[in-house]
């Protein structure tokens, strides 16, 4: 009878044994599991989202290398250049504009007054350039050519070699005829003021 219930120990013992080790199999791959997705997933999607990115990052250099060569870059240089040589350059060039703004209107036939208003800076990265408002009251007595005159006017202002924006152009007059036109400009220009 010993003998029958220590074969049986065995066996059991032997049963139990696979179990036991299969049971820590099944047990560990499920912890493993469980590890991986808890923590590995998320660092293996922010991987993926970090790659996506850069490959995003790396195909618009691609295509801005695409868009843009040396021939435009020598233009924009160029382009700089030539806004740059359009800036008023100090009180002095502020003067001789403003004479200039009186010889056109004297050769049309069309009296001239300006107030210059205050300069405001702009952004130290572009070199101390302001704006400087500068209002110019424009009259006539010639009542049959004057919106032709007012127009040559603001056609030499626009043309001027220099930097000037029209903000706002009035035209007033009694009766048929346009006498008076007051524009307000913006100028810019580097020191002065």
């Amino acid at each position: 009878m010993i003998k029958v219930w220590g074969r049986l120990w065995e066996g059991l013992a032997k049963h139990l044994k696979r179990r036991v080790t299969s049971g820590i199999l099944i047990g560990g791959s499920i912890v493993l599991l469980w590890w991986s997705m808890s923590y590995r997933l998320p660092l293996v999607n922010q991987e993926g989202t970090r790659l996506q990115k850069m490959f995003a990052l790396e195909s618009q250099v691609i295509r801005l290398r695409q868009q843009w060569s040396e021939d435009a870059a020598v233009a924009v240089r160029a382009a700089a250049k030539r806004a740059e040589g359009r800036i008023l350059n100090g009180d002095d060039e502020l003067a001789a504009w403003l004479k200039e703004v009186q010889d056109w209107a004297h050769e049309s036939g069309l009296g001239v007054a300006y107030t210059i208003g205050e300069a405001t800076s702009l952004s130290d990265a572009l070199g101390g350039i302001k704006t400087l408002p500068v209002h110019i009251q424009v009259t006539t007595k010639e009542e049959e050519r004057s919106y032709q005159a007012f127009l040559q006017f603001l056609r030499g202002a626009v043309e001027s070699k220099n930097r000037v924006d029209i903000r706002k152009v009035t035209i007033t007059g009694e009766g048929k005829a346009a006498d008076n036109m007051g524009i307000d400009f913006r100028i810019w220009m580097r020191g002065g003021a």
